[in-house]
């Protein structure tokens, strides 16, 4: 076991000598014994503090070193020459054998006990070779202390500079009054242009801070704001969500409504377009059976005859009542015949009042709130009031007629302004209804909707009421019709729904015109209270009346578009007829036609149609 000698208490025992001198032989002994002693009392030390030699022979030809000498720690921390791999430091010739060893021990004494069966000359050369290694590494250490040395002393020579500068620095300079009053004065001025910016930094802080709180208060202004304007839209989103949800449902019910009336209605038309027929033929029948009679033939009456004679008690009954009704007492049978002058039948009337009450039934199971138009037009208002630019952004102009719309086919569904016959005109046909009120004001909310609403909504259910309701050849319907075809031209500004618009009615006037029954020419000649004369004048009158009619459309149409309406009525039914009349007659019907027929229009258009009639008036002037 190794024994590191303390440098402080063992070295002094041993006397140790300077760090260049090699130690002498009885401090080696002393070294060893002291080694010993550390072994025995089995004290291990973590540095390797002394130097173990033993030394053995296993032939005399082979001697190694396995000992080691005391190395001391030095305190500058000397770096080691030679490398180690353990904690123990080799010494001795690198070159010899690595089976080559020192001997395990000195012995007590002199160099004489060192082996007492080895060679002297070994022993010496082992000696010789320890010693060489010992004075090595002393040479190392020594050059190893002396630049330890030379760099303390460098580092001393640098702090005494130090110290000096130092002290150099510190030295006082003695000024004079005038210097020192001077130096106070540019300190003086040094520090009152500190204070003048640090003042001017401080008022822009103090303008930070009010800007700041002004920004605060903003903020905050804004915040609430936001929050009003959250829960109002909130409030806005919940409304039109149910109510769109709402009208989604009712829109589909109002659909069926309309299809049923509208088919109540054409059902009603042809039921009429088939009793004109059966009239007619009727009244064709009685007229061939008088002059048969008169000729002193008699027809034989046929199964149908009680029903033609019941027919004809109706016609009478109601040529009475128009005979009662005309303004004017004058007129001629035919002229005045309004076909329009009629209740629905029993069967249909109540069908219509069954339909009317579903109608007004939709919106019973609905919240005041989702079923008032005025509820939602007063929440759009607001919306547009209070936040205009939000109500711009999300389109309300272009979304309010949307949720308007079902509300207007709501209230048209029980509007059939053909069928009532105490129809009086009035400023605007449209004043009856809440959506028309509401949104004929001049308010924001209320600009633009109106036409909107007419071309999307009203539009459609006045081209059914066209298409299955009216009946061009009643003087009535007509008028109705004129006046709103009129009042709607006035919101309708897109020229695409005046093209369907105006479709609908010429296709209308030109069927009926050339469903015009013709007048029969036997019966022209025929003496005045004949049956079968009554029978050609009255057609011949419901002729020219259709003519006023389709006459009374200039203002919508066209010049050639009236005079295509006109042909077939004047050149294939008025005409052929006046040919055969006296000059009498045939003068009353042209003073009835120039009536009809506007100077101002005729010298302006030239119209094509009336050349027969003019060339026909002239014949009967020369």
């Amino acid at each position: 076991m190794d024994v590191s000698p303390s440098k402080d208490h063992d070295m002094e025992d041993v006397g140790e000598p300077p760090i260049s001198s090699i130690p002498d032989l009885i401090t080696i002994n002393r070294a060893k014994e002291k080694r010993q002693k550390n072994r025995q009392s089995e004290t291990k030390s973590s540095s390797a503090d002394y130097i173990s030699i033993s030394h053995y022979t296993t032939d005399k030809e082979e001697t190694s070193f396995t000992s080691r000498l005391v190395r001391e720690e030095d305190d500058d921390h000397v770096e080691e020459a030679y490398e180690y791999t353990s904690s123990r430091i080799p010494f001795g010739d690198p070159g010899r054998d690595k089976n080559t060893q020192f001997p395990k021990s000195l012995g007590e004494g002199d160099r004489d006990t060192l082996s007492d069966n080895d060679d002297g000359e070994e022993e010496d050369d082992v000696l010789q070779r320890w010693e060489m290694d010992q004075i090595k590494k002393g040479v190392r250490l020594r050059d190893h202390a002396a630049e330890a040395l030379a760099e303390e002393r460098a580092e001393q020579a640098k702090n005494a500079e130090y110290v000096k500068e130092l002290e150099g620095g510190l030295s006082v300079k003695i000024f004079s009054v005038a210097e020192f009053k001077s130096l106070l004065s540019r300190s003086l001025e040094s520090h009152r242009q500190s204070h003048q910016q640090s003042l001017g930094i401080a008022e822009g802080l103090v303008q930070q801070v009010t800007a700041a709180s002004s920004r605060v208060s903003a903020l905050e202004a804004e915040f609430r704001d936001a929050s009003d304007q959250f829960t109002f839209f909130q409030k806005i989103r919940v409304f039109l969500e149910n109510l769109s949800d709402c009208l989604s449902e009712k829109v589909q019910v109002i659909g069926k409504i309309e299809e049923r009336l509208d088919n109540l209605y054409e059902s009603h038309i042809k039921s009429l377009r088939a009793k004109e027929s059966l009239h007619y033929n009727d009244d064709l029948s009685d007229s061939q059976k008088e002059a048969l009679h008169s000729t002193g033939v008699n027809m034989m009456s046929d199964e149908h005859e009680e029903e033609r004679e019941k027919r004809r008690k109706e016609r009478s009954e109601l040529r009475n009542y128009r005979l009662k009704r005309r303004k004017v007492k004058d007129e001629e049978e035919g002229w005045s015949t309004d076909e329009d002058l009629f209740d629905l039948p029993q069967k249909e009337a109540t069908e219509f009042s069954y339909l009317i009450a579903d109608s007004k039934k939709l919106f019973e199971d609905v919240e005041e709130t989702y079923s008032s138009l005025r509820f939602l037009k007063e929440n759009f208002e607001s919306w547009e009031s209070h936040y205009p630019t939000s109500y711009s952004n999300a389109f309300g102009i272009q979304s309010l007629p949307a949720f308007v719309g079902p509300f207007v086919r709501h209230e048209l569904v029980e509007w059939q302004p053909l069928f009532q016959l105490q129809y009086e005109p009035s400023s605007s046909p449209f004043e009856k209804f809440e959506w028309y009120t509401l949104f004929s004001d001049k308010s924001e909310t209320s600009k633009g909707v109106l036409p909107i609403l007419f071309s999307k909504f009203f539009l459609p259910r006045l081209l059914a009421i066209i298409k299955f309701s009216w009946l061009p050849s009643s003087r009535t319907h007509n008028e109705i019709m004129l006046e709103l075809v009129e009042e709607t031209l006035f919101y309708l500004r897109d020229p695409h729904f005046h093209q369907a618009f105006f479709k609908a009615i010429f296709e209308k006037l030109m069927k009926e015109v050339e469903d015009a029954k013709p007048i029969p020419l036997t019966y022209a000649q025929k003496e005045p209270g004949t049956f079968g004369h009554r029978f050609a004048w009255r057609q011949l009158w419901k002729c020219v009346k259709l003519l006023r009619i389709v006459f009374s459309w200039r203002k919508f149409f066209a010049a050639n578009t009236i005079q295509a309406l006109m042909d077939p009525l004047v050149n294939r039914r008025i005409v052929p007829f006046l040919r055969l009349l006296k000059v009498p007659n045939l003068l009353r019907v042209l003073n009835k036609v120039a009536e009809i027929i506007s100077p101002d229009w005729y010298r302006d258009n030239r119209p094509q149609v009336l050349s027969q009639l003019q060339e026909l008036a002239k014949t009967v002037l020369n």
